[in-house]
């Protein structure tokens, strides 16, 4: 398996974008955006798990705001992967609002100590 954090397989309107590695806080933005175009581009999606080592409650959160709106399933065979995203689904919790991070000025550091 190569070291590129997804790859796609498409089948008719079927899209599987197979997770690699580990998707946690330390995922570069860059490729959860590759993940977020390559879903809105998509019709039906099977996000499959099975080469995934490791996921965090941060990146679950990332793919399920990606998918949203989406006609998709998932495929894992980790018990953690399914406890989280079972955790995540629960209709009682907004993930709306979770907060941006706001890019500061460089000058508004001055005058605060490090």
């Amino acid at each position: 398996m190569s070291n590129s954090p997804f790859s796609v397989c498409q089948n008719g309107d079927e899209t599987t974008i197979y997770l690699n590695g580990d998707w946690t806080y330390k995922l570069k933005q860059t490729h959860f955006n590759e993940l977020r175009k390559t879903i809105q581009n998509a019709r039906n999606i099977n996000l499959d798990f099975s080469n995934l080592s490791d996921l965090d409650y941060f990146s679950a959160v990332l793919i399920k705001k990606a998918i949203s709106g989406k006609i998709y399933q998932f495929s894992y065979e980790s018990k953690k992967v399914r406890a989280i995203f079972e955790f995540i689904n629960d209709e009682n919790i907004d993930f709306k609002d979770i907060p941006q991070k706001k890019s500061e000025n460089i000058f508004s550091q001055i005058g605060r100590s490090v």
